[in-house]
């Protein structure tokens, strides 16, 4: 409750003898520590771990191939022979208080409101003016919001205990009983792409640049354009995204070319979350990147040089339904840079950006993001020199099964645009 998170259940089908040798294998374990390993050796593994003596044919060795990752693990789960799984589904309190809030009027969601708040006395007599049945879906909803503003420690005010207690008096008293709350159930975690990503691409470059083969690698886990079943639709979490560009050349002297391989991006951790402001529900959206790759020189042809980023900034987001599903967002960003490829070795930048993204029923997303940043390499002298650049970015993506999409983009930089089409695959 305190991260809004859903909670996914698996009740697995075992017999009292699987039971009792699963309970004798973690009472050996006893004491026993392990160093935690994001990919490796994580909680997911000793999942596997302790069910490893009672499902001997867990076919991990399909699925389970740079590592072990939670939704992996319920694919290993899901597809042991003779194994019966039964998933059950434990909303958010933060998904309950939206679906409460859907079933409110305009006024209805003014009582709950002020019901939830510090000053409540005017909210009480209003509250008597409705049948009994919505003042009790609006006092369902004002407790839910009023749990979500004060949070769900044990140790609350002396003023905090009064007010609850209040709203559950109030709620008690009507001796009504409401129909079951409908709430819509997300797609299932392992319905989703799985974590490792391979993509091969063609990249165009203009003015006066060469064509080249790009190489796309992930180790893990989601990008905001890859296909939204089983993950949060408008988040990003990757951990070491690999990009290698080679140039194409016609003469097919591969053993030259390979000389020219070049790395172009490595992001260790990037990180984007953008949440729709809707009325009670205010939580911040932010991104955030650590990266290494190629800084290209916008004025010259000459050799590009790599550098070490590090930047990140909050935002803010808001979501329709006017064509699919769209998101709109503004992101204010802070950007460090340390290189070579800079005169004083560093660079510091505020980048500001408008987007926004539409999504046509989790097959076609397409993103667009403007922005402009102002650049100084003197960041600590007071003589500091700003410079300005533009950035337009276009993203497409087109699923064609679970674990294969086509990806194209597009950048313009200044007087720089690039190009690049490709095919991911995911495994």
């Amino acid at each position: 409750d305190h991260e809004a998170r859903d909670l996914w259940e698996y009740e697995l089908d075992l017999t009292p003898k699987h039971l009792q040798k699963m309970l004798l294998y973690a009472w050996d374990l006893d004491q026993t520590s392990f160093d935690y390993s994001f990919f490796t050796e994580n909680c997911s593994y000793h999942v596997l771990d302790i069910l490893d003596p009672v499902l001997p044919k867990m076919p991990k060795e399909d699925y389970l191939f740079w590592g072990v990752l939670p939704t992996e693990t319920l694919r290993v789960v899901m597809a042991t022979p003779g194994i019966r799984v039964k998933r059950g589904f434990r909303p958010a309190r933060l998904r309950k208080l939206r679906a409460r809030r859907d079933l409110l009027s305009f006024s209805e969601r003014k009582i709950a409101t002020s019901l939830a708040g510090p000053n409540n006395s005017s909210a009480t007599s209003d509250l008597f003016t409705i049948s009994n049945d919505r003042q009790a879906l609006v006092l369902d909803a004002a407790y839910d919001l009023f749990k979500y503003r004060t949070g769900f420690a044990t140790q609350q005010s002396t003023q905090d205990r009064r007010h609850e207690f209040e709203l559950l008096r109030l709620r008690g008293a009507l001796d009504v009983q409401v129909a079951p709350l409908t709430i819509d159930q997300p797609q299932y975690p392992e319905s989703g792409h799985s974590p490792t990503r391979l993509g091969l691409f063609i990249v165009s470059s203009k003015p006066g640049m060469p064509t080249y083969t790009e190489l796309w690698l992930r180790r893990a886990y989601h990008e905001i354009m890859d296909k939204a079943g089983g993950f949060d639709s408008w988040s990003n979490l990757e951990k070491f995204s690999l990009r290698l560009r080679l140039p194409v050349t016609k003469n097919g002297d591969f053993g030259a070319v390979a000389k020219r391989l070049t790395l172009e991006q490595l992001d260790f951790l990037k990180i984007e979350s953008f949440v729709p402001i809707q009325q009670w529900i205010t939580m911040p959206s932010w991104r955030a990147k650590l990266s290494y790759g190629r800084v290209t020189s916008l004025t010259n042809n000459g050799p590009s040089k790599h550098v070490l980023a590090l930047q990140g900034g909050p935002g803010l987001a808001i979501e329709s339904g006017i064509i699919g599903s769209e998101l709109f967002y503004l992101v204010a960003e802070a950007v460090f840079e340390v290189g070579s490829a800079f005169g004083t070795g560093r660079r510091a930048s505020i980048n500001l950006c408008a987007g926004g993204f539409v999504d046509f029923r989790d097959v076609v997303r397409l993103r667009v993001e403007y922005g402009a940043l102002w650049i100084t390499h003197q960041l600590f002298s007071r003589n500091r020199h700003l410079s300005r650049q533009t950035r337009l970015r276009i993203d497409l993506n087109i699923v064609l099964a679970r674990n294969w999409a086509v990806r194209g983009e597009y950048q313009v930089q200044n007087q720089r645009r690039e190009g690049a089409v490709g095919l991911l695959r995911y495994f």
